[in-house]
């Protein structure tokens, strides 16, 4: 299964383009596909995006993760398929990682 993930705010620095495209197993995960965005592009990209917490490796605090039109709530949604979050279709499932959003004057 081919998944498009795209990169917003501080996120697109550490790639180098704006969007990737990864093949991946049909029960991938949306922590799969971080962690293997990880794997693939190096230490910066998972200095920014995990963090080991009581042995554990977990989402970095402050990552947002969509899929499709859907937010994922990073705490009890990233071990869900990606394939539960989308319509079939024939098109690439889009993942799209972008920082907190923040407000201000």
């Amino acid at each position: 299964m081919e998944v498009q993930v795209k990169f917003y705010g501080n996120y697109r620095r550490l790639f180098p383009t704006p969007e990737v495209k990864l093949e991946v197993g049909n029960q991938v995960t949306p922590f799969d596909v971080v962690c293997a965005l990880c794997e693939q592009y190096g230490e910066k990209a998972r200095a920014a995006l995990l963090a080991e917490k009581e042995g554990k490796t977990r989402l970095q605090a402050g990552v947002r993760i969509a899929v499709g039109e859907e937010i994922i709530d990073c705490t009890s949604d990233l071990q869900q398929p990606l394939t539960s979050k989308v319509q079939h279709s024939h098109r690439p499932i889009e993942v799209f990682i972008f920082p907190p959003l923040m407000g201000g004057r």
